[in-house]
This record gives C-alpha cells, sequence and structure tokens, in this order.
C-alpha cells in the first residue's frame, strides 16, 4: 500500500483505480485508504483520523456531491422506470413510483456520493496532509508524533 502524499494531481493510473475502490466501496479516506471518513447517516468527517488529510480545504467543496448524486438518481430512476414500463406498461401510480425511487435513491446515495467526491478532490490534489512534508510518508509522520509524545 503506497503512503506517499503530495499536492499535486495523482498521475498513477492503478493507484487511482486502487482508490476508488478502496474508498466508494468502504467508505475510506482517498489518500490512505485506511479510516473511515464518514459520521452519521449523511456526514463526513473534517479530516482523515489515520493520515491526518483535510476534507474542507475549498470552500463548499461538498457541494459537488450534490450533482454526482442526482447523476446517480437518474440514472437508477431511468433504469427502474425502464423495466417497470417494459414489464408491466404504463400504468397508473408510475409517477409516484418514479419519485419514490429518486428520493429513496437520493437519500442511500448522499454518502457515497460525498466520499466519491472525495476521491475526485484527491485526484486533483485538494485532499493531502498538512503537515507531512516534501517526500515524506505517513508512517514517518506517525513515527515522529510518537517520539513527541514519548
Amino acid at each position: 500500500m503506497q503512503d506517499f502524499y503530495r499536492e499535486v494531481a495523482v498521475d498513477d493510473v492503478g493507484l487511482a483505480l486502487r482508490r476508488l475502490f478502496t474508498t466508494n466501496l468502504g467508505l475510506r479516506c482517498p489518500a490512505c485508504g485506511r479510516a473511515k471518513v464518514t459520521k452519521g447517516p449523511f456526514g463526513v468527517k473534517d479530516e482523515c483520523p489515520y493520515c491526518g488529510s483535510r476534507f474542507r480545504r475549498l470552500e463548499g467543496n461538498e457541494l459537488i456531491a450534490i450533482p454526482l448524486s442526482f447523476f446517480f438518481a437518474s440514472v437508477v430512476t431511468f433504469l427502474v422506470g425502464l423495466f417497470l414500463v417494459l414489464a408491466y406498461g404504463f400504468f397508473e401510480g408510475i409517477t409516484f413510483a418514479l419519485l419514490g425511487v429518486g428520493l429513496l435513491t437520493v437519500a442511500l446515495g448522499w454518502r457515497p456520493m460525498r466520499v466519491m467526491s472525495l476521491w475526485l478532490l484527491w485526484m486533483i490534489g485538494f485532499v493531502y496532509p498538512d503537515d507531512v512534508g516534501k517526500g515524506k510518508t505517513v508512517r514517518r509522520r506517525q513515527q515522529e508524533r510518537l517520539t513527541v509524545a514519548a
């Protein structure tokens, strides 16, 4: 597992794809891939408890999750609607059924889409620890913390 951080966009495609899955499926930090970053049903922590990466570096960066969530809800609602129309035809109440599916998808998909937005911010270089200097790793940073605390 790679523990190196920098303030630039990620240029390793393999690392980016691995972190895409660990971040979104495990709701973990995109920078280190180890600590859970969610709190409560809809919230995300301000920084990673393991590596110290700040998630709220830019004002309003959580707004990225809104179009992601609505795009995801639109795709799911379209697919469910297509299945319903093909299976049962247009029936009375299909509008309310699809409205319910869309709202449920937005509610259930908000937290994963918020974590996906953290991954996107990490990809372009906005999620990184503040106190890791150039060329340092998290492991070295944690050893420095332990020696200072002792």
